[in-house]
């Protein structure tokens, strides 16, 4: 399951700081400022700093933040609800 989801990105001071957010509920987690030599090669680093925050539904597919995960059934919690 590759992690995709939606994202912001702003530029500042030279560095980019990156927000990427929970395909239920919109919450999200916004990085540090990262300074890379690309656009590119920040985008990497701020993914891999934000997928620790996001959990993949067994079920759907959506990547969702804590709240809205069942770790007990490994889905988001509408595919959890809905297994019921």
């Amino acid at each position: 399951m590759d992690f995709e989801v939606r994202y912001t990105m702003e530029s500042e001071d030279g560095g980019f700081r990156f927000r990427f957010y929970c395909q239920l509920c919109e919450e999200g987690y916004t990085t540090g400022l990262i300074n890379a030599d690309s656009i590119d090669e920040a985008y990497q680093i701020a993914r891999r700093k934000a997928r620790i925050h996001f959990n993949g539904c067994h079920g759907c597919g959506k990547w969702v933040c804590d709240a809205h995960y069942n770790e007990d059934e490994m889905m988001c919690v509408n595919c959890a609800s809905q297994a019921e």
